[in-house]
């Protein structure tokens, strides 16, 4: 049997994912079907064979009542204005806290331009992003997006923050630090049904080395300075939080001055317009355009770009991006 048939549908989704996973990409997609009249989530992780096949790790949930659930709180809510007002005031301390929690700014003499943003969809979400500095002066970065855009988002989001600094205090290496928060989080993960996607790198400014470790995340986008192909920085790994004992691999490469790096969670590329996706190719279409700028002004343009597709809509998910070039010595 199809899988669209399992789904008492004629032909398969217009959106199928086998394509982008055995392509080497993770997949995520919440959908409706009017033939079951149920909510689904789909997570697909492309798994390396070592025969250099990829295969992959499906799973799919019924997520109707979950969305049920959410409707007749919204529809209360809605019908008990003080309690609406009540719990706006503890969304804006949660979103005042949750922001004091992202960089101000970036450590300085890390030999990398910074700068980042974080544009939440609501007032709290589950994006994150941080930089600091180890005990030996590398600069350790990373984004994370937790499953969700409410308040449970962002409070997992800041236990992720702390076991990702902690580690990183520890000198551990980014594929370390991945195990480590897997193991740290997958009970109260497992339990509510949470995941997070991460991208965690060390850059040793010394010896213009990048070590970087994947979990399930977007790969971030490089752009040697004297080239205008993108290389993805990618390795194995799947989401943080799905199996007790995932292991995560670890990549190195060597930088040079004038190198971009664009970091970014799926609200940039997913962000929709007539149900079209902002997509992959229009963001580096708008990295190539401005990569004269500096970081602050690539950034600007990134999210001016996405904001102008999407022609005013609402917000859907959140959207968090760092963009990072490689100084001069």
């Amino acid at each position: 049997m199809k899988c669209y048939q399992y789904f008492q549908e004629k032909e398969k989704c217009p959106w199928c994912p086998n394509e982008a996973v055995f392509a080497g990409k993770h997949v995520r997609r919440e959908w409706f079907s009017p033939q079951t009249e149920k909510t689904y989530e789909l997570i697909d992780t492309p798994l390396k064979n070592p025969d250099g096949s990829i295969s992959k790790l499906e799973i799919l949930r019924d997520i109707t009542a979950q969305k049920q659930e959410e409707k007749q709180l919204k529809l209360s809510l809605n019908d008990k204005e003080s309690v609406l007002k009540e719990m706006q005031q503890r969304i804006n301390i949660a979103a005042e806290i949750q922001s004091s929690l992202l960089p101000k700014e970036s450590p300085p003499q890390t030999g990398l331009e910074i700068s980042a943003l974080n544009i939440m969809a609501r007032n709290v979400g589950g994006d994150y992003y941080d930089n600091v500095l180890n005990p030996s002066g590398q600069l350790a970065f990373v984004i994370a997006d937790v499953m969700g855009k409410d308040i449970s988002a962002a409070l997992f989001m800041t236990m992720v923050r702390a076991i990702w600094r902690n580690n990183v205090m520890a000198s551990k290496s980014p594929d370390d630090i991945l195990s480590a928060m897997n193991h740290s989080v997958y009970s109260d993960f497992n339990a509510s049904g949470r995941f997070v996607s991460m991208f965690s790198a060390l850059y040793d400014s010394s010896t213009f080395t990048l070590t970087y470790s994947n979990g399930g995340h977007n790969p971030p986008l490089y752009l040697p300075d004297d080239s205008n192909q993108f290389e993805p920085l990618d390795t194995d790994g799947m989401l943080i939080g799905i199996l007790p004992d995932s292991k995560y691999s670890v990549a190195q490469r060597v930088l040079n001055e004038g190198d971009l790096i664009v970091v970014y969670t799926d609200g940039i590329v997913e962000a929709e317009r007539d149900e079209a996706l902002f997509g992959m190719e229009r963001l580096q279409d708008v990295i190539i355009q401005n990569r004269s700028g500096d970081v602050k002004e690539i950034q600007n343009k990134i999210i001016s770009a996405v904001k102008e597709y999407t022609q005013g809509e609402p917000q859907s998910d959140d959207l968090t991006l760092m963009v990072l070039r490689v100084a001069g010595i």
